[in-house]
Order: structure tokens, then sequence, then C-alpha cells
């Protein structure tokens, strides 16, 4: 019998959100896309690759599309806890839409506790008897001759009230065989959020990929391109740049290591669909192949890994603590970036990491090839206020 593992994570529907609604505009309207997810609980990250979301009127049947591209943009759905990932803004004609559609590659890449990435493949739900996709809602439907599928969402949809759309997918959810070759994901969801009011995103944070065209280590600011917008982000003491698997904590640090024409994930406060001046919380260099859409890390090389487990047991002594996923105790350094309360950002350094974890902790962690922590991030259902 084939083995399946259902990823167990908490999954958050946080008061910031409403289900869409049905609606109307008097005329086309701008839409900022995000997606989000709760954190999953079996494994450390699941790539996934997003090539175009939909706003449908089944009625007219007419479809517009809030993003699309031939290459797609990748994304680890593990990490989007607590964070917006600003993909990209668009104008959408006026109207009821009742259906949002994501279409995805067929193909995703899985990572285990041990560190192994698994070639995974989306295995259809529900195909009719001449292969043709239907439409039914949060089954995943797979076109074999376009290696592609499609997540539908049924029901009233509008973004126009803050001209907001979030899609937040349900990896909780989610079913993995991995005793295939490649391994068989099925039953992925998705469904559309909208913020009541921009109040209600002031403890939000976001994310987006961007090159870095320019360095200023006078002004600790760079600039950054992401779809013809250019923006300049600040660095301060509290920044966080992970480069080649070490942490550089503050701005004068960080900035020394940054390199131009790379891409990297920003980590801001600020919305980038609403603001080109930004304030990094941190900045993780990439591949440029994650700003092309391609998702490679190309000309970038990491041998760090991650997996998910319980903390067993702190030694403070030795600066070493053991989960249940891995055998060997994993040290705390002074790089150690730990960051407990994901959705508020608060982060804690060093051997701070090691005084406020806690035995029983769900933890996610990132280690070097000498067992060395690059970073700890609690897996956890509600966070405390950011005030």
């Amino acid at each position: 019998m084939n083995r399946k593992v259902l990823l167990g994570g908490a999954f958050i529907t946080s008061a910031l959100y409403l289900y869409s609604c049905g609606g109307t505009s008097s005329s086309p309207q701008n839409v900022d896309l995000y997606l989000t997810d709760a954190p999953a609980s079996d494994f450390p990250s699941i790539v996934v690759n997003v090539k175009e979301v939909s706003l449908c009127n089944t009625g007219t049947n007419t479809c517009h599309s809030l993003y699309k591209s031939s290459t797609g943009i990748n994304v680890d759905l593990t990490q989007l806890n607590g964070v917006m990932h600003y993909v990209g803004s668009s104008t959408v004609p006026s109207g009821n839409y009742n259906r949002l559609k994501v279409r995805i590659s067929q193909y995703a890449t899985v990572v285990d506790n041990q560190g192994n990435q698994n070639n995974a493949v989306f295995n259809p739900d529900s195909i009719n008897q001449n292969g043709r996709m239907q439409n039914i809602p949060n089954i995943v439907q797979c076109d074999q001759n376009t290696q592609e599928c499609v997540i539908s969402f049924n029901g009233a949809v509008n973004p126009f009230a803050m001209g907001k759309l979030i899609v937040d997918f349900v990896i909780k959810d989610m079913e993995i065989d991995t005793t295939t070759t490649p391994w068989q994901i099925t039953k992925l969801k998705m469904k559309p959020l909208t913020p009541k009011s921009e109040d209600d995103m002031k403890n939000i944070y976001y994310e987006f990929y961007a090159t870095i065209t320019d360095i200023d280590s006078v002004n600790n600011s760079v600039t950054a391109s992401w779809k013809n917008t250019n923006y300049s982000v600040s660095l301060t003491d509290t920044t966080v740049c992970e480069v080649n698997d070490v942490n550089y904590i503050g701005a004068s640090n960080c900035i020394a290591q940054l390199q131009a024409n790379y891409c990297a994930e920003f980590k801001v406060k600020e919305d980038p669909a609403q603001n080109t001046n930004l304030t990094a919380i941190k900045i993780e260099l990439k591949g440029q192949g994650k700003c092309e859409g391609e998702g490679d890390d190309e000309n970038y090389s990491s041998n760090a890994r991650e997996m998910i487990g319980t903390v067993q047991s702190i030694d403070t002594n030795n600066n070493t603590f053991t989960i249940d996923s891995y055998s060997n105790p994993i040290s705390v350094t002074n790089s150690t970036v730990c960051e407990h309360y994901p959705q508020i950002g608060k982060y804690a350094y060093g051997m701070d990491c090691l005084t406020n974890l806690q035995t029983g902790w769900r933890v996610e962690v990132k280690i070097n090839a000498n067992d060395e922590a690059i970073s700890i991030e609690r897996e956890v259902e509600t966070y405390p206020d950011d005030s």
C-alpha cells in the first residue's frame, strides 16, 4: 500500500481577512496580487511554479489574468507564513467574478528532513473520459500535453474594495505519496482572501524578489528592480542579510556582502505594491533565476539543509540543541538568527536564540555542513500582538 503523508501544519485564518464577496466596479481598477500560506509540519520546503492567476466570470465565459508568465514564478509555499509574497499588479475590467483560477506547473520540488530534494508531480484528482479538464473547485486538474495543472475556487470574488487579492494556499490538506518516483502530490487547495482595511495590514510583512542593480555603501541602501519598478531599499542596524549560508547583522556588515546583478529575496514592512522606498528586515541573496521567473539559483551555491522537528533538548553549556528529526546536536553560533514569531518579524540573534528556545517547540531549522544553525523559526498557529 502506498504511504501518503498528510501535511498537518496549523492553518491560520486571520481576522485580518474576509472571504471575498461579489461586487461591481464602475471602471477598470488596479489589483495587487499576493501569495500566502500557513506553515507545513512535515516538509521544510515545497516549491511550486505559478504560471497564471486569473479572475473569471462563468456567465460570460471570460477570464482576466492578474499574473501570467510562460516561465512562471517559483514560490516555496512553506515560507509564506505571516508573509505576503508580492507577485505583481494589473488592471482588471469592472464586473462580477465568480471563479479564481491558478495555473501551475505539473512539477514541483519537495525537500525532506534529510535535506534531499525530491522531484514531485501533481497527480490529477479528476479528468473526464476524453482527458479534458473539468472545472471542479479545489481539485487539481492536469493536462498531460502541456504538463500544467489548474486549481479553481468557485464563488464570488471581489478584489476591488481595497484593490488587493491574496491567494491563500492550504498545504495542510496536501497529500504527498513518497513511495512513487517521482513523488505524487494531490489535493492542493487555495482560496481568495481580501483585507478589510489598510489598518488591518499593519502587522503583515511583505516579501518579493528583485535584482540588485546598485549598492550605496555610504547611505546603506540598495537599488533593486522587479517588473520594471525600481525600489530604494534602506538597511538598518537590525537588518539581516543571509549570504552564502551566513547571516550578517546590521547595515554595514550586510551591505559589504551584497552583490549587484544578483537576485535577492527582500522581506520588508512596507507594501511593495504601494511604495518604492522600503526598509529591509531581511535580505537573502539568490541566483538570478529567481527574478527571471525560472526559479533556479544560477550562479549561487548553497550547502544549507532545512528540516522541521520538535525540540527535544537544550544544552546551554555546549550551545547546542536537538530535534527529533535529526540525530546530531545542532550548534547555535553568534550569527544564528531566530524568528520565533515570524508573523510580526521579531528576531533574536546568537545565543539569545538558545535562551529563548523551549523544548517541545516545533521549529524549522536551516543548518550548514558543520551542523551550525543558520536560522531557527518557530512553527506556531498564533502570534502575540505587535504592539
